[in-house]
C-alpha cells in the first residue's frame, strides 16, 4: 500500500536507514535458534546439527520415540532431541525480533528464519525481514510489512515482495502483523515514555507490539503494569479490553498487596460474589490466601442459589396446577391402607410432592408427578409418620411401576410396601370404576 500520511511516509523513509543483521547478531542466532534435533527412520538416523549418522541401535527406536528421547552426538557432542523424520532434509521456521528505537518511535523487527537441516551436511540458517512495527510516544502504530497469500494461514509471506505499509487485519481476534517472536536479541533499546509508563523489558509471551501499544494508550493496562498484576495484564491484552473487570475490587488487591495468580479465575469468582450479592470490596473476599478454594466456595454458593430460584419457579408452576391436581386425583384422596406397621396413603397435594420430593431427596416433584394423568402417587410411612418408600401406580394396568426409598434407593421395607399395594389394588380399580359410571 502506497504511504498516504506524513507519518506512514517519513516511517517509510527511515525504515530504509535502519541496518542489517551484523554478524554478531547472526552469530547469537545461529548459537540460539531451534532445539538440537536427531531425526530418525527405519532406514537412517542423522545428527540435524553436523549432518553426522547416529548409532545404528537408533534406528530401533522408530515407534517407540517419545519427548524424552534423547541422544548425544559423538561428533558434534550436542544433546539431540529424536524426531521421527521420512527424508534426509528438514526445515524449521522461527521468529526472531529485534527491539530498537529509531527517532522518537518504538520499532519491532520481525525476521522470518528458517534452519535447514540436511544428512551430511552442517544446518544452515537463512532469514528475511517480514515485519516492522513502528509505535510513536502516543502509541499510534505504523505497520510496514511484506504481503501475505489469501490462504486461511496468517503467516504465508511472500518473501519476493518489498516491504510496504499495511493496515492491519484481523485474525483469529489480533493483528496478524502483532507477531510473539520465538527468539529476541537480548541487546534491546526503548523510548522513554515506555519507561516512563512502567515497562522494565518483560513481555510476559505477548506479542511486543501489542503489550507496547496497550501500555502507551490504557491508562488501565499501565496501572496494571505498574502495580505488577500481570496476569490481569495479560487477560485484558490478549481480550483487548478498554476497561479492567471489577477495577474497584483490583484497587483492593493493590491496597494490601495481593497479587491475583489467574485472573480468568480470580475474575470468575468476583461475577459470582457480585451475583450472590456479596462486598467485593472486602478484602475477606477479594484476597484469598486459596483462590482455587474460594472460587469454588463462591461457584457452589451460586449453584445454591440458583437450585433455590429454579425450586420457587417450580413451585409456583405447581401452585398453578394444585387445583386441578384436586379435581383428578381428589377421588383418592380417602384411600388408605396399612398392615399395622406400614401406613400408605396418596399424596394430597402439590405442596405435598414438593416436601416428599425434599425428604426423600428425589424428584417425584421436580419430575412433575403430579401432572401424570395415568399415575398416582403414594407415600408409604411408618407408624410413628417417618418417611420409607415413595410409590408410583399405573392407573391404566393397575400395577406398580417404582417405589423408591430416599436417594431412589430400596429399603429394607420394599417388598412389604409392594406386597401391601398390591393387596389393595383392587380397591383403587374400584374408585376408578365408579368414578367412570359416575361420568
Amino acid at each position: 500500500m502506497t504511504p498516504k500520511t506524513k507519518e506512514e511516509l517519513r516511517v517509510t523513509a527511515l525504515s530504509g536507514t535502519l541496518p542489517m543483521l551484523s554478524s554478531i547478531q547472526l552469530s547469537w542466532l545461529k548459537r540460539k535458534v531451534g532445539e538440537p534435533k536427531g531425526y530418525v527412520n527405519r532406514k537412517y538416523a542423522w545428527c540435524g546439527e553436523c549432518g553426522s549418522p547416529l548409532p545404528k541401535e537408533t534406528k530401533s527406536l522408530v515407534g517407540r520415540l517419545s519427548a524424552n528421547s534423547r541422544i548425544i552426538c559423538s561428533f558434534c557432542g550436542k544433546e539431540l532431541a529424536l524426531t521421527p523424520s521420512n527424508g534426509s532434509k528438514q526445515c524449521e521456521r522461527f521468529y526472531f525480533t529485534l527491539v530498537t528505537v529509531c527517532q522518537e518511535f518504538q520499532v519491532f523487527r520481525h525476521f522470518l528464519v528458517s534452519k535447514v537441516s540436511n544428512k551430511g551436511m552442517n544446518f544452515h540458517i537463512s532469514h528475511t525481514e517480514v515485519v516492522q512495527n513502528w509505535i510513536n510516544p502516543s502509541g499510534k502504530e505504523t505497520v510496514l510489512a511484506r504481503s501475505t497469500t489469501a490462504g486461511y494461514y496468517c503467516d504465508q509471506w511472500i518473501l519476493s515482495s518489498d516491504m510496504s505499509v499495511k493496515r492491519p487485519v484481523r485474525s483469529h481476534g489480533s493483528s496478524i502483523y502483532d507477531i510473539n517472536p520465538n527468539y529476541i536479541y537480548p541487546y534491546r533499546r526503548y523510548i522513554p515514555t515506555l519507561k516512563r509508563n512502567g515497562f522494565y523489558g518483560d513481555f510476559f509471551d505477548l506479542a511486543p507490539s501489542t503489550l507496547t501499544k496497550r501500555i502507551l494508550t490504557n491508562s488501565d493496562c499501565e496501572f496494571l503494569l505498574k502495580t505488577r498484576q500481570i496476569s490481569l495484564l495479560k487477560y485484558a491484552c490478549v481480550r483487548g479490553l478498554d476497561r479492567i473487570p471489577h477495577k474497584e475490587s483490583v484497587n483492593i488487591c493493590v491496597r494490601h498487596r495481593y497479587t491475583v495468580k489467574s485472573a480468568d479465575l480470580w475474575l470468575d469468582m468476583m461475577d459470582t460474589l457480585f451475583f450472590l450479592g456479596k462486598d467485593i470490596r472486602s478484602p475477606f473476599y477479594v484476597c484469598p490466601s486459596d483462590l482455587r478454594s474460594a472460587h469454588d466456595w463462591a461457584v457452589e454458593q451460586k449453584e445454591r442459589a440458583d437450585r433455590k430460584r429454579r425450586l420457587e419457579e417450580e413451585r409456583e408452576t405447581a401452585r398453578v396446577w394444585e387445583e386441578r391436581y384436586r379435581a383428578e386425583k381428589g377421588r383418592f384422596f380417602s384411600l388408605s391402607m396399612s398392615d399395622g406397621r406400614i401406613f400408605i396413603r396418596p399424596l394430597l397435594s402439590v405442596s405435598e410432592f414438593a416436601e416428599e420430593g425434599d425428604r426423600m431427596h428425589h424428584c417425584v416433584f421436580a419430575n412433575g408427578y403430579y401432572m401424570r394423568e395415568d399415575s398416582l402417587i403414594l407415600t408409604a410411612r411408618d407408624m410413628e409418620g417417618n418417611r420409607l418408600e415413595t410409590v408410583e401406580i399405573d392407573l391404566k394396568g393397575f400395577s406398580v411401576v417404582q417405589s423408591r426409598g430416599a436417594c431412589n434407593s430400596m429399603t429394607k421395607w420394599h417388598d412389604q410396601i409392594i406386597n401391601l399395594v398390591t393387596g389393595n389394588m383392587h380397591r383403587i380399580r374400584e374408585i376408578c370404576l365408579s368414578s367412570r359410571i359416575s361420568a
